[in-house]
């Protein structure tokens, strides 16, 4: 895979974009753009086919920075960058995350339920709170969730944040089915990657494809209680082949 990972220099809004100031609002009309903005405070989506595009969201210590919590479909967000929630950047179900720079958060990065696409985002700098465990992406119930060519970094021995998971998918509200990780960059967490049956089975049809791994995590790379289908993935410094991702532990 060539090395093309998301990082502060092609994530977030475009350079020398002009970005005008709004506060967090309720989107109800369907079909809205929201473009070239700089919001403080929560976006909640109540309308289908909304786009936030090229954005700077400081959620001001609120929750959430955008709630697509309403079952509306088809939100876009394209090139913005996130901070400052206490609780996720982003929350919901049928969204699509392209190019989000989401650093210096309270807890979690993405929360995401159901029918979710996650592509080319940075995770960084999570936890900062005392008390949280911070998380990539962490899904509690749902289906047909896909992150692809992300970049999440999550160190252990970062001061002053606090590292649990770079993806923590487990079926702790209700059955989780189809799951794609392909082509990320994963590094931290205290396992990098948990797949758990928390009461409604253990995840199904989940595969991790063609992943790079670093090897800043505290126990191992995957904990999980069913099958992940596997194929490709290596670790990130050497290129060299992991097989089966559970047999990875900390020496």
């Amino acid at each position: 895979m060539t090395d093309r990972r998301p990082t502060i220099a092609n994530t977030g809004p475009r350079v020398g974009v002009e970005l005008h100031d709004i506060t967090g609002t309720t989107i109800s009309t369907d079909g809205t753009v929201l473009e070239n903005v700089r919001i403080k405070g929560t976006v909640t989506i109540a309308a289908h086919d909304v786009t936030i595009r090229n954005f700077m969201l400081d959620a001001n210590g609120a929750p959430y920075g955008i709630r697509a919590d309403q079952n509306k479909t088809g939100l876009l967000l394209d090139r913005g960058t996130l901070v400052s929630a206490t609780n996720a950047a982003v929350y919901g179900s049928n969204y699509h995350a392209r190019r989000l720079n989401i650093y210096n958060q309270a807890g979690d990065a993405l929360k995401a339920d159901s029918d979710c696409t996650i592509e080319w985002c940075y995770m960084h700098n999570l936890g900062m709170q005392a008390g949280k465990h911070a998380d990539g992406l962490q899904m509690s119930l749902g289906t047909s969730v896909a992150m692809r060519y992300c970049n999440i970094d999550m160190p252990i021995d970062q001061i002053g944040f606090l590292s649990n998971a770079c993806a923590i998918i487990q079926a702790a509200s209700g059955p989780v089915d189809d799951i794609l990780l392909k082509g990320n960059w994963f590094n931290g967490g205290n396992y990098t990657l948990f797949f758990r049956d928390k009461g409604h089975g253990a995840p199904t049809n989940v595969r991790l494809i063609s992943n790079r791994f670093g090897r800043n995590y505290r126990y191992g790379l995957l904990n999980t209680d069913g099958p992940v289908y596997q194929s490709g993935n290596v670790w990130d410094d050497t290129g060299e082949a992991i097989f089966d991702l559970s047999t990875v532990k900390k020496p």
